[in-house]
């Protein structure tokens, strides 16, 4: 069986790789969310963890409820700061709540993406709704808001194999143009007890597909390393997550082609269970 689940991961990322045409750069910026990012951004096929449901809404948490933040000063400019507050949830044992505040800074602007997350399904399927407040400030100018809604499946297909789907910005929130909506796919394979694979492919309007593909690593029961890369525009990226009792501290690094490299950190408490 674990042949044939190589075979399945395999034919998707490279037939993906094949078939695509040159990405040229990305619409949006990527959660900040270093357990994620470290693996190339995907997590729409294994969405599980913390702040998971920003990329499916579906998706759903091991732990009886988590609590972490996240900073990162993108490619080392001086003055630029992003950070993100999030809380994660079980809600009757099958249901999941996420809710999460981002917030994106420089000198007078700021944006802030706050997030609500529900989803429910059984060892099967799941499906979850998310809405997120979208809101930017300038100084001398005013805010602008808007509302976004984003929807998301999960279905476990074998017990090492997973898709996921997710339907994101479908009421195109002005703010102040309107966002494209987006759709995404994704798989993960549990290769091994310690090896994850996963891959995703991402697509919105007037956007070239954008693949994104990563492994993750456990070594022993407190350490795991993460790899991945994505194409939209091709960079690559690495990190680890260390495990301590109840808190867990994930890092990731992302490169990019023409500015420095941006680290991502993240502390997160597990209040019960094991995430």
């Amino acid at each position: 069986m674990p042949s044939i689940i190589y075979l399945i991961f395999f034919w998707f990322l490279f037939g993906c790789l094949w078939r695509l045409p040159a990405a040229e750069g990305a619409f949006e910026r990527a959660p900040l969310v270093p357990q994620v990012a470290a693996r190339g951004g995907t997590s729409v096929g294994w969405a599980e963890g913390k702040a998971a449901f920003l990329w499916n809404p579906a998706a759903k948490i091991s732990s009886r409820a988590v609590l972490s933040t996240a900073y990162s000063q993108p490619y080392g400019i001086d003055d630029f700061g992003e950070g993100l507050l999030n809380y994660t949830h079980t809600v009757r044992d099958r249901g999941s709540l996420g809710l999460s505040w981002y917030r994106l800074h420089t000198t007078g602007y700021h944006e802030d993406r706050r997030s609500a997350a529900i989803s429910y399904g059984n060892r099967l399927a799941r499906a979850g709704v998310r809405l997120d407040q979208l809101a930017i400030h300038i100084d001398g100018f005013g805010s602008r808001s808007a509302l976004g809604v984003s929807f998301g499946g999960l279905w476990h297909i074998h017990t090492g194999l997973r898709l996921g789907l997710a339907l994101n910005s479908l009421n195109r929130p002005k703010i102040p143009n309107s966002l494209p909506r987006s759709v995404a796919l994704g798989i993960g394979v549990q290769a091994t007890p310690d090896l994850l694979l996963f891959a995703d492919l991402r697509h919105a309007a007037d956007v070239d597909v954008q693949l994104l593909a990563g492994v993750e690593l456990a070594i022993g029961q407190h350490l795991v390393l993460r790899g991945g890369m994505h194409n939209q525009p091709w960079e690559f990226t690495a990190g680890w997550g260390l495990r301590i009792r109840s808190i867990v501290v994930d890092y990731a690094w992302l490169n990019h082609a023409r500015l420095d490299g941006t680290h991502q950190l993240a502390i997160g408490w597990n209040f019960t269970g094991s995430e």
